[in-house]
């Protein structure tokens, strides 16, 4: 945050004079509303282009665009899978023990599934992104991992969103794109997609 010299100093003599103290964790929490470097937009187009690709960001050693054959080779079986849902022909598959599911992207329901489109992170998982984001990440460290990443308008509750965009653009959509929802600033559950685009077309 860029303030004032004085502004800075007047607050804490103000401290100082109320007998007041923070703690290294009261310190280091930002609010939603304290950045004045994170833009704050309405929903996730409006975020615009980021900087994520499929070679660098990933969860769990799963990329966007992985085929079946790669990601049981880093993840094993899964311990139950789902054709489509939610009006997607995709096929899902559900990893219990690490609360996470991936999404195989298909066309059609009786198509061959092809690479990875979304991962999702439960509240329960210990997976976390290359760059070490995930369940329990505060609001700093995932700001310090993807410095270009955007917020949405916080609710009474004390819930928001952040959205890390990718290079990559389809009917304003920028994608892969990293959606973390944040509870009193730290990370709940987040999501690795391509909004059901087919991760292998090409831009």
């Amino acid at each position: 945050m860029y303030l004032k010299k004085g502004i800075i100093m007047a607050s804490i003599i103000g401290l100082l004079l109320a007998g007041c103290t923070r703690s290294e964790t009261d310190g280091d929490k930002a609010s939603p509303n304290e950045s004045a470097n994170q833009r704050i937009v309405q929903n996730v187009k409006e975020a615009g282009q980021g900087s994520l690709t499929k070679e660098n960001i990933s969860i769990a050693g799963v990329h966007i665009g992985d085929t079946q054959d790669e990601v049981k080779r880093v993840l094993g079986d899964p311990s139950s899978t789902q054709n489509g849902g939610g009006g997607s022909p995709d096929m899902w598959w559900i990893y219990d023990e690490l609360d996470m599911s991936i999404s195989f992207y298909r066309s059609g329901e009786s198509d061959d599934a092809r690479g990875v489109d979304s991962i999702i992170v439960s509240s329960g998982s210990k997976m976390r992104t290359q760059n070490n984001i995930g369940v329990g990440s505060t609001r700093n460290e995932a700001i310090e991992a993807y410095p270009d990443a955007v917020q949405g308008q916080p609710q009474n509750n004390g819930a928001y969103t952040m959205w890390i965009t990718g290079t990559s653009e389809n009917e304003g959509y920028f994608y892969p794109a990293l959606i973390l929802n944040l509870t009193d600033d730290k990370v709940t559950d987040l999501e690795l997609t391509t909004f059901l685009i087919d991760p292998n077309i090409e831009n």
